[in-house]
């Protein structure tokens, strides 16, 4: 009967230290996140577009310099239709700007 009550306390234990360990690991991980976000803010993107909203009318522009939220370092072109080179350019350069000419008929809504 002890022995049982003795196996019980020791699978109680063990319990009770797998869940510590998880509760450790959950706040590590809490803590990586916050230092990342903390070491990204000022990178964010939404900031700049929310700072320059479109008002669809005529006026000064209300541009910040200080807003934003990308720089342009550079500009590569890709043959169009070249979807391999496209894909080459979003894998190791980054966000990709496309130009699309919609002057053709396929672009309008009949």
């Amino acid at each position: 009967m002890i022995e049982v009550i003795f196996e019980i306390i020791i699978i109680i234990i063990i319990i009770i230290i797998i869940i510590i360990i998880i509760i450790i690991i959950i706040i590590i991980i809490i803590i990586i996140a916050v230092k990342s976000v903390n070491n990204n803010k000022n990178r964010v993107v939404p900031n700049a577009i929310i700072s320059h909203t479109r008002t669809l009318q005529q006026g000064q522009c209300l541009y910040h310099p200080s807003a934003s939220g990308a720089r342009i370092s550079g500009v590569v072109n890709i043959d169009p239709g070249n979807e391999r080179d496209l894909m080459a350019a979003v894998a190791t350069v980054g966000p990709i700007s496309v130009g699309v000419d919609a002057s053709s008929n396929a672009f309008r809504v009949s």
